[in-house]
């Protein structure tokens, strides 16, 4: 029987995006799994935390008083001190251990400052180069969330021997689903979303692309005798783009553009039903979960041409290169123009397309990845 250590921290975060979605999801998930059954499976997390946690899974809380530093330091202190037969963290940010009989494993959900150094900051691009090294000069084997991932980290890191498993992102359908027409209402209500709007969700940030929505908004409106045929709405916390995007709205008035910042899980799916479309130009995403959100929910989507969103979403959205404003334009036009027939047909296309994703496979798939670095 081997010990089985995770990093449950992420269970813990008060504002979850993507990576906690997913930590959420699996650590749900892994005490079920049957090729785990043998094994002893123990979460780690933070003293004093509350989260939900898999009925009967056992917990280990570690003292830990400091708002950072518990995966860098105080998790290399206990694997140091109590060390597993193997440890997993559904994020990379391990420090340097020294080589001992516990195997590593962590999930790199994207490692885009790589290939695009241009869309971080100078701190942020460094943090994560630091990161993503310190967790593979230790690491035994590595979770990816997609195949676009998975050639990014083998081109990066080149003839290393490191054992490399794709496990898939999904939705979760208990949140994400067609709401009724009255829900739906009432959410666009709460927020004064009286007239149909497109919808943009990500951090205000150049990576995400938010700037070329913008330009391409106003060129749309501009082409409609200065008026925009419905309103924008953006949804996401602060970044790098921020300033940019309070002045852009501030300097052009007439346009209907509406930033809600940060919403919860519960809103989110219901602002998501309600636009007529996602419009997603992210320059790079290890995955690019918004996609399949929009599809579970029957919204149109419209975004970028890039090799992941082209291996996820693969005929059920409409794709423009990220920085084409003049081609963004002409595709927000041509969505907003479709027909009802139209608009259902790739309403189906999307629902088809949900089918191939689950929370269930992805944790089955890390639990069998979990052994195989066990076993070797």
């Amino acid at each position: 029987m081997a010990r089985i250590a995770v990093d449950a921290s992420s269970l813990a975060h008060p504002n979850p995006t993507g990576v906690e979605y997913y930590a959420r999801e699996v650590l749900k998930r892994l005490p079920e799994q049957k090729i785990l059954k043998d094994h002893e499976i123990y979460y780690w997390l933070p003293k004093g935390v509350k989260v939900d946690l898999p009925q009967g899974v056992k917990t280990e809380f570690l003292s830990w008083p400091f708002k950072r530093g518990f995966i860098g330091v105080r998790l290399l202190m206990e694997l140091i001190k109590n060390p597993p037969d193997i440890f997993f963290t559904p994020s990379h940010g391990l420090s340097k251990i020294h080589r001992s009989k516990t195997k590593i494993c962590a999930t790199i959900h994207d490692i885009a400052f790589t290939n695009h150094p241009e869309l971080y900051e100078p701190k942020e691009r460094k943090h994560q180069q630091n990161s993503l090294n310190k967790t593979l000069s230790v690491a035994d084997g590595v979770l990816v969330v997609s195949k676009a991932t998975e050639k990014a980290v083998k081109s990066f890191f080149g003839k290393r021997d490191l054992q490399i498993f794709v496990t898939g992102l999904a939705v979760n359908r208990t949140r994400f689903f067609p709401r009724s027409e009255k829900e739906i209402t009432e959410a666009r209500n709460r927020y004064g979303l009286n007239n149909p709007y497109i919808l943009h969700t990500g951090r205000m940030e150049k990576k995400k692309g938010v700037d070329t929505l913008l330009r391409a908004f106003a060129l749309m409106a501009e082409k409609n005798a200065g008026q925009a045929p419905c309103e924008l709405v953006l949804v996401g916390s602060k970044g790098d783009l921020s300033g940019f995007v309070k002045q852009f709205i501030a300097d052009k008035p007439h346009l209907p553009i509406h930033s809600l910042g940060y919403l919860g899980e519960d809103e989110m799916p219901l602002i998501l039903q309600g636009a007529e479309m996602l419009a997603f130009p992210s320059r790079a995403e290890g995955f690019g979960l918004p996609n399949l959100e929009a599809l579970a929910v029957g919204t149109g989507l419209v975004t970028s041409d890039i090799a992941v969103h082209r291996e996820v979403v693969q005929d059920a959205g409409v794709f423009v290169p990220p920085n084409d404003v003049k081609a963004w334009s002409e595709a927000l036009q041509q969505v907003l123009g479709r027909s009802p027939k139209e608009k259902e047909e790739w309403r189906e296309k999307g629902f088809k397309l949900i089918e191939n994703f689950s929370w269930d496979k992805t944790a089955q798939q890390t639990a069998e990845a979990l052994v195989k670095i066990l076993n070797v």
